[in-house]
């Protein structure tokens, strides 16, 4: 039998734990840096921070910053990224996609061991005879519905291009385009931003030039994105639902959102 590693054996392989933590002091490190970048007049948010507050005078309630303040969270990871060397965005990327597919694959090798040879089976029952308690078919039918869902996000790591120095900022960065698409910022407005911010970060991409920016990072990370956040709306949508009560339906829907949503970053 494949010896199959524990979620800390995991853990003490690839130290995703040291690396989150990383993240998170990175950016309340540039969280003010960011603030005040984009504050200024001479950049490029400004006057959508100055739309946003016209089109809400005659709500009798404006907050200046808030737009502000939603674009710096949307660059929570992508900040880590851009204080790092091209070579090293790149073994980050590709650990933490290596930690997660050996996560997958030891979770579902576990489920499927079980499957194949369920507890509690009668030791001289044969497929004509074969039964379980109700209970243990209920069990049965969840471990299903969890294996579709690991087969499913092991999919999505299977359909991701290969890693490189722009795969971390292109994941990270989907959140950020997302937000600048939804308030109408011009693409000349949101080249420009980026380049704003990769100045004061002063990213490793000699090639970001603004067709560069748009091509190779703009339009990928708006793929993830999309990609990220709408396949988990249709795990459960299969016959493997059958006999499982709607509330452990949707309480395994909303874990898979949030395993998913973890994983992802990456």
């Amino acid at each position: 039998m494949k010896n199959l590693l524990t979620l800390k054996d995991l853990q003490l392989k690839y130290e995703p734990d040291i690396l989150i933590n990383k993240i998170e002091e990175n950016y309340l490190k540039h969280k003010v840096l960011l603030l005040n970048l984009f504050s200024i007049d001479s950049c490029s948010l400004s006057k959508y921070t100055e739309d946003r507050q016209i089109s809400f005078l005659n709500s009798g309630k404006v907050d200046n910053t808030s737009l502000i303040k939603d674009v710096v969270s949307s660059l929570h990871d992508a900040i880590f990224f851009m204080t790092l060397s091209k070579n090293e965005r790149t073994v980050v990327t590709k650990k933490m996609r290596l930690f997660a597919n050996e996560l997958i694959d030891n979770q579902l090798a576990r489920i499927e061991i079980f499957l194949e040879d369920p507890i509690l089976i009668m030791p001289f029952s044969n497929a004509k005879d074969m039964s379980f308690p109700h209970d243990i078919n209920k069990l049965i039918n969840i471990l299903k519905i969890i294996a579709f869902s690991l087969k499913s996000e092991k999919s999505y790591w299977s359909s991701m291009p290969r890693a490189g120095y722009l795969s971390g900022l292109q994941v990270s960065m989907g959140d950020f385009f997302y937000l600048l698409k939804k308030i109408g910022m011009s693409q000349k407005d949101q080249i420009t931003l980026v380049e704003q911010v990769f100045e004061e970060f002063k990213v490793d991409w000699k090639e970001g030039a603004r067709e560069n920016i748009k091509i190779s990072l703009q339009q990928p990370a708006l793929e993830i994105f999309d990609k990220r956040n709408n396949d988990f709306k249709k795990l459960f949508d299969s016959d493997q639902i059958i006999g499982v009560e709607k509330n452990i339906i949707s309480e395994l829907t909303s874990f898979f959102s949030k395993y998913q949503s973890q994983l992802r970053r990456f």
